[in-house]
């Protein structure tokens, strides 16, 4: 009865490692998502870091230079002192710029929860009990 036990106890402790290293909250298909979502990420990290680099040295330059103040601030719709502003009604396509830095949602992936890994688990012991209770009870069938 013993090695029944015995047994029993050793496959659930199999069953339960092999499910939360594969299909488990830290097993391995979470941690392949994980790594996909944080690739993104650092990608995401990387766009941003080269767009505020090229907005910074954009603001060296009209920092350091008056006319270029001038000329960004006419682009941006302000008038110099006398000045008239003209409207011209030209349709132009709508460009929507690129968006680095888009939201990347990350949801912790797993098949299985801890708690049903154990439920899992704790049931594989019970064919091992049975079949070792009936092979016990057969032995001692045949050997009287």
């Amino acid at each position: 009865m013993k090695r029944i036990l015995l047994a029993s106890v050793v496959t659930t402790i199999i069953v339960y490692c092999v499910l939360s290293i594969s299909l488990g909250p830290a097993g391995y298909l979470a941690s392949i998502k994980a790594s996909s979502a944080s690739d993104k990420m650092i990608g995401n990290i990387q766009s941003l870091s080269e767009l505020n680099e090229k907005y910074y040295q954009e603001y060296l330059a009209i920092n350091d230079n008056p006319a270029a103040q001038a000329l960004e601030a006419r682009s941006l719709g302000y008038l110099a002192e006398g000045e008239v502003a003209l409207r011209i009604n030209i349709k132009t396509p709508l460009i929507s710029p690129e968006e680095p830095g888009g939201i990347i949602y990350y949801e912790a992936f797993s098949i299985l929860t801890d708690k049903k890994i154990k439920i899992l688990s704790a049931l594989s012991a019970i064919p091992f009990l049975i079949l070792g209770i009936f092979l016990r009870n057969h032995r001692k069938t045949h050997a009287l």
